[in-house]
């Protein structure tokens, strides 16, 4: 059998928590984060919620100049962040974006632990 990959959304998900303990770890705020990589607030709270990815140029500012991260932490982030920004199965569909996230989410669920049904 062979083992489960994880799709573009749990991917997205990982890779911000990540970003966001890096970030805690190393003292920074929020608003010197979108200052360094040059955008928003609202930017950084996606990236950190698992809602968009960083671009490549975004991460190495981060990890290496803000939150002080080492080689061997950019470049496995890095390959997590480029397979967070392949888009599924589903992108083709035109879901609204809130449903395309349980779709992403559902792709990678192993298990089912309860199932309650509401109408």
């Amino acid at each position: 059998m062979m083992p489960r990959v994880a799709g573009p959304t749990v991917r997205r998900l990982r890779l911000g928590k990540e970003l966001q303990r890096l970030r805690e770890a190393a003292g920074v705020s929020r608003h010197a984060a979108a200052t360094a990589i040059g955008c928003s607030l609202a930017r950084i709270g996606h990236i950190e919620s698992g809602r968009n990815a960083p671009s490549k140029s975004d991460l190495v500012v981060l990890l290496q100049h803000l939150y002080g991260s080492d080689a061997a932490t950019l470049q496995a982030l890095e390959v997590l962040r480029e397979e967070a920004s392949k888009r599924g199965w589903w992108s083709t569909y035109g879901l609204p974006e809130w449903l395309a996230a349980y779709v992403g989410l559902e792709t990678d669920a192993s298990v089912l632990r309860c199932l309650d049904l509401d109408l």
